[in-house]
């Protein structure tokens, strides 16, 4: 069964693995309002943009997909729990949001995505970025961090590359609790601006490179 179009989902929607819903008139939003639960798929494209404005996001099993010149907003404070995230030549607006791998399948992250400035993006458990995130400062401090209470745990995997910095120097990867480690498995850590903020603790497998002309990358493990 495919929900298409624009308007509002104002109830508990739970789109099975068969289902699709998609936001897919261009310059037109189709908006989720209420607690999500997707092993389907769920996108935006033909120009269209989705808002997930609920902030209870359960994605095991399922696929948020943005495609070319379309565009995926989710609320500031939602979580989103396993499945995969995918940016198909579009726009993911992320916000304040959690990527929540705690199924043991974690989530997976394919494309690329951008934190604006002024936003916080907490990792927990394991995340497979197949892509891309950038920490777009713009004047504003921008945190990626490792949630938990001071045993939390986000290990990336899978080769993806996060850039701090990306616009502006206020980019920080740190952690919600002093104590909670990053486990950087394969990924590249680049750019300019704070690792660790004395408050995350470190285990590096992969590649930190300070590649920006000007820039500093501060190294300041818990």
């Amino acid at each position: 069964q495919t929900i298409q179009g624009k308007g509002t989902i104002a109830v508990k929607l739970n789109n099975q693995s068969a289902g699709v819903v998609n936001a897919n008139i261009s310059g037109q939003t189709l908006t989720i309002g209420a607690d999500l639960t997707n092993t389907g798929e769920i996108r935006a494209s033909n120009g269209g943009s989705l808002a997930i404005t609920t902030t209870t996001i359960t994605n095991v099993g399922g696929l948020i997909q943005a495609q070319t010149g379309s565009t995926v907003n989710f609320t500031s404070g939602s979580v989103i729990d396993g499945g995969t995230v995918q940016n198909s030549g579009g726009t993911f607006n992320f916000g304040s949001v959690t990527l929540d791998g705690t199924d043991t399948a974690g989530i997976t992250l394919q494309g690329t995505f951008g934190a604006p400035g002024g936003s916080t993006v907490t990792l927990l458990n394991t995340i497979h970025n197949q892509g891309s995130i950038s920490l777009n400062s713009g004047g504003s401090t921008t945190v990626l961090k490792v949630g938990g209470d001071g045993t939390g745990v986000a290990t990336l995997l899978d080769g993806g590359t996060i850039t701090l910095g990306a616009t502006g120097t206020g980019s920080v990867l740190s952690a919600s609790s002093s104590g909670n480690r990053l486990i950087n498995e394969n990924n590249t850590i680049q750019g300019q601006g704070i690792i660790g903020n004395s408050q995350a603790r470190l285990t590096n497998r992969g590649v930190i490179d300070a590649n920006v002309s000007g820039g500093t990358l501060v190294l300041s493990p818990d």
